[in-house]
């Protein structure tokens, strides 16, 4: 069996072992963003000021500092919206009119759900048409849902 030689300036006062700091970054509030034992972290000369002085100490000794550059989130791909958005209100149309259409094949519907079975139909051949509208997928006009959905 190997053993493992721990340098003691590696270690805590307490035995334990002092967390890496790697990829040190400035932001431009002087605080810094660095991976710390492998993990992203932030590191503030208020409210972390150990990790704060240990990053200065890094510098110091000729660690490599890169500036912070923000994340940007990726922009949402409005096709991939539109899409989403239309199997939803889809799925709300097809879970309405499935009962309405059984109780008119069945014989067994009242006027008030035969009525209300058109009013869907239209509503989801409205859906179905969205994709023609001249700027699909970048503007949308969703028709109205029939008033049984909205309440």
């Amino acid at each position: 069996m190997v053993q493992e030689t721990v340098n003691p300036a590696d270690l805590t006062s307490t035995g334990a072992r002092v967390p890496v700091i790697e990829k040190i970054q400035r932001r431009s509030d002087g605080s810094f963003v660095i991976a710390y034992d492998g993990y992203p972290y932030h590191a503030t000369k208020v409210e972390t000021p150990d990790v704060y002085e240990r990053v200065l100490a890094e510098i110091e000794g000729g660690a490599v500092v890169n500036d912070y550059e923000e994340p940007v989130a990726p922009k949402p791909d409005p096709l991939a919206e539109a899409v989403a958005e239309y199997n939803r209100l889809r799925g709300i149309a097809d879970f309405t009119i499935a009962p309405l259409q059984d109780a008119v094949e069945e014989g067994d519907a009242t006027e008030a759900e035969t009525a209300l079975l058109k009013i869907w139909k239209r509503y989801r051949v409205a859906l179905n048409r969205v994709s023609e509208q001249q700027d699909y997928p970048q503007k949308v006009v969703w028709p109205a849902a029939p008033e049984s959905a909205r309440t």
